[in-house]
């Protein structure tokens, strides 16, 4: 479990700008629309970043990957809460993982192994804000590619270094064959 601050304004710094109290004071469906096209905006920069760096142009691919955690953070000050739960997860759900399911899961997680069982789950307490637990050996190819989906957080080229970095035979995938080749045409 990670020892991350459980205060708002850490965790989104954002929160301690002036103008994100204005923005509480807008109507819960204006603040609605805009943090739908926030969390849109974050999500197609996130994609733009993806690609800035597939096509090796690290630099906008950095600019792209801020912009993306500006969207993210503006889109969860701008979101109407509604309910008093949700007042309050907003901001106790990391320190409720930590007391609660984390050791439930440890706990589970511990259980499967010794029946010998290999573990893998994924808790998210905000959009790309989680943990992964795994225990016991894993020996199937769908726990292994589990894993490393959990353990990647949605980065697919981090995915598949996993992968190949712990011998998994990726040989058969249609797609690395074809960037593969794509690569050598390049290079020749």
């Amino acid at each position: 479990m990670t020892n991350r601050s459980s205060r708002a304004d850490i965790r989104n710094p954002v929160l301690a700008l002036l103008a994100a109290r204005r923005i509480q004071g807008l109507s819960i469906e204006t603040r609605a629309t805009l943090a739908a096209l926030l969390r849109d905006l974050a999500a197609d920069a996130r994609r733009r970043a993806q690609t800035s760096w597939k096509q090796n142009k690290g630099p906008m691919a950095v600019y792209w990957k801020a912009v993306g955690a500006y969207a993210r953070h503006l889109s969860s000050v701008i979101r109407p809460v509604t309910s008093t739960r949700e007042k309050e997860s907003a901001m106790a759900t990391e320190k409720e993982y930590d007391e609660f399911i984390g050791p439930m899961l440890t706990e589970l997680a511990k259980k499967a192994s010794d029946l010998g069982m290999s573990f893998v789950a994924r808790v998210e307490w905000a959009p790309n804000e989680g943990e992964t637990t795994h225990a016991g050996h894993v020996t199937s190819a769908t726990q292994v590619l589990t894993q490393y989906a959990a353990l990647s957080r949605g980065n697919i080229d981090a995915m598949l270094l996993h992968l190949i970095k712990s011998g998994v035979d990726c040989s058969q995938s249609t797609f690395l064959y074809k960037a593969r080749e794509q690569d050598q045409r390049r290079c020749q």
